[in-house]
Parts: C-alpha cells; sequence; structure tokens
C-alpha cells in the first residue's frame, strides 16, 4: 500500500483520530512521526508532528516499540498487539494496536501505519 494513493482516506476519516504515520531514521534504530492523529494529543498532552519515538519513549519501552516496527517492515507483515490490563474485579484497560508496512507517498521508502483502538 502507498500513502496518498491505496489509503482511502475519506472512508477511514472516522478512524484518522487512531492513526498514525512512522518513518525509520538512522537505520530504523528510531522513527519519526510524519502524520499523527488526534489521539496522541489526548496521551502526550502536545501536537507530537515531527519527534521521534526517542523524544517520547526510554529505555525498555523505546527499545520494544522499534523492534516491533522494525520487525514489521523487515518482514512486510502486519503486527497486532491486544493490551488488556484487568484488576481482581473488571477490566481497567483494553487497546488492539495494528501496525502495518506501507510505501512513502513517493515510494521510495517502506514506512509504519500504526493505528491504536481503544475499547471502552
Amino acid at each position: 500500500m502507498r500513502i496518498g494513493r491505496d489509503i482511502p482516506s475519506r472512508e477511514i476519516a472516522r478512524l484518522m483520530s487512531r492513526l498514525s504515520v512512522l518513518e525509520p531514521v538512522e537505520e530504523g534504530r528510531d522513527f519519526r512521526f510524519r502524520l499523527v492523529g488526534s489521539g496522541w494529543l489526548r496521551r502526550f498532552g502536545r501536537d507530537v508532528s515531527g519527534l521521534r519515538l526517542s523524544e517520547l519513549y526510554q529505555g525498555a519501552s523505546f527499545e520494544h516499540y522499534v523492534s516491533g516496527l522494525a520487525a514489521v517492515l523487515e518482514s512486510g507483515r502486519p503486527n497486532i498487539v491486544d493490551v488488556r490490563i484487568k484488576s481482581r474485579l473488571r477490566e481497567m484497560h483494553h487497546v488492539e494496536y495494528v501496525e502495518l508496512p506501507v510505501e512513502s507517498a513517493d515510494g521510495a521508502q517502506v514506512w509504519a501505519l500504526t493505528g491504536a483502538f481503544h475499547f471502552d
């Protein structure tokens, strides 16, 4: 899939707040946010457009995030991560993360299209 050609922005407009596009930098050792849905504003309290993952995450969280995205780009296969946090009595938090390889608009690079889908 190529950004700007194969992703139907009008048809998925209601999902755009949950989506982001990340460009690998430093030979895939970090990623820069190229397109950022408003869900990131909710998470970090500011616009993260243009920032690198290393500016938002550190340590094991950063390494896990980068290695997962790098694996998606290397394999060419999507990744889905289901995260659930439960107390003894109920589910407190449930989110699914989807990571897909996509071509940049000019077709010169492979980037990552990610989505975060929260369940209430």
